[in-house]
């Protein structure tokens, strides 16, 4: 059973109100309208701005709320607002000291039938010449195996640096870990609904990631043979574990264009579709709470960090207006990761 209530402070993780970005966050360019959530009648509207940005929610034209956007550039508003199924846009503006609205992002989306629902982006959106792509959770996942093998290559590797030798139970242990991270990308497979473009990038990582599995186990034990071998199997890494090419940024599409002949520029998005698999982080949410409503136990909350750990400082630092996918069942292991958390270990 959920031992929330009884459990030390340590073990919930930090509200999102009280959460704060790095420095270093990278800034969106003008603003976004990333989610909706409808909870009876009230609606929270979750987006992207520049850091601090003033922004005010519209549905149907008429004011949602106001918010800010914080330091990484997210921002959720909300408000009541009773929406019938069917039908609506949203409309986020961004507006200076004296109210001005320098630029404002508009999205249609269908309300579906339910208490509580919520409709997300799912494709790449213009802001003006550029977009922005939302990652699949499956895109996530094999972006973390990549990083898991160049970790898992560069402790290895650290096992040889300045002319070292390592013994026979850490080369053991280092090649172990190689083997079951490049293991982990063969074995991967994208989902039936994923785009032509991932599908293709799975089977190529695939590929790459067989054949510098069978180079490793190819090898002798001894350390000398695995050190001899080091900078082709480090170039094969490199090559599996490397950024795909940025794609030139196509022109928008009709129905996703920045437009400014009259009044502000309006960046029209393509409309946000209903998603089961999504949730907004509101000021206050913690991953406890929301593991405890989607899974029954907050203990499981190391599910929600496992799938968004490209967007999560630690378990601890959630911000409000992040989105975050959720995947349909909890983690077998999810709470004996939490266990080895507060053992001190990472996750």
């Amino acid at each position: 059973t959920d031992q929330a209530s009884a459990a030390p402070q340590a073990q919930a993780p930090a509200t999102a109100e009280t959460a704060t970005a790095p420095a270093a966050a990278a800034a969106p360019a003008d603003v976004r309208v990333n989610a909706v959530e409808i909870e009876g009648d009230k609606i929270f509207v979750a987006g992207t701005a520049k850091p601090q940005a003033n922004v005010f929610g519209y549905a149907d034209d008429k004011l949602i709320g106001k918010a800010k956007a914080g330091a990484d550039g997210h921002f959720v508003i909300d408000g009541v607002m009773p929406l019938a199924v069917g039908d609506h846009k949203i409309r986020v503006d961004v507006v200076d000291a004296a109210g001005k609205v320098l630029v404002r992002a508009s999205v249609n989306f269908n309300r579906p039938e339910g208490n509580q629902v919520t409709v997300a982006a799912q494709s790449g959106t213009s802001t003006g010449n550029a977009t922005t792509p939302m990652i699949s959770l499956d895109e996530g996942a094999l972006g973390k195996l990549k990083n898991d093998a160049a970790k898992a290559f560069a402790l290895l590797s650290g096992l040889f640096s300045d002319g070292k030798v390592p013994g026979n139970e850490q080369l053991a242990a280092a090649r172990s870990a190689n083997e079951f991270a490049l293991k982990s990308i063969v074995d991967f497979r994208a989902a039936a609904d994923a785009t032509a473009d991932f599908k293709e990038r799975v089977t190529t990582a695939s590929m790459k990631a067989s054949d510098a599995l069978k180079l490793l186990q190819s090898l002798p034990r001894d350390a000398s043979s695995v050190g001899a071998a080091l900078a082709k199997l480090g170039q094969m890494v490199a090559d599996l574990t490397a950024p795909p090419a940025a794609p030139a940024a196509p022109a928008a599409p009709a129905n996703e264009v920045a437009s400014g002949d009259a009044g502000p520029a309006t960046i029209e998005q393509a409309p946000l579709q209903e998603s089961k698999e999504t949730v907004i982080i509101r000021r206050g949410d913690t991953l406890w709470q929301i593991s405890r409503r989607i899974y029954g136990a907050g203990v499981r909350y190391t599910t929600i960090y496992v799938a968004n750990e490209d967007k999560i400082v630690n378990p601890d630092r959630i911000l409000p207006g992040q989105v975050f996918g959720l995947p349909k069942d909890a983690l077998p292991n999810a709470e004996e990761m939490h266990r080895k958390r507060m053992s001190g270990e990472h996750l």
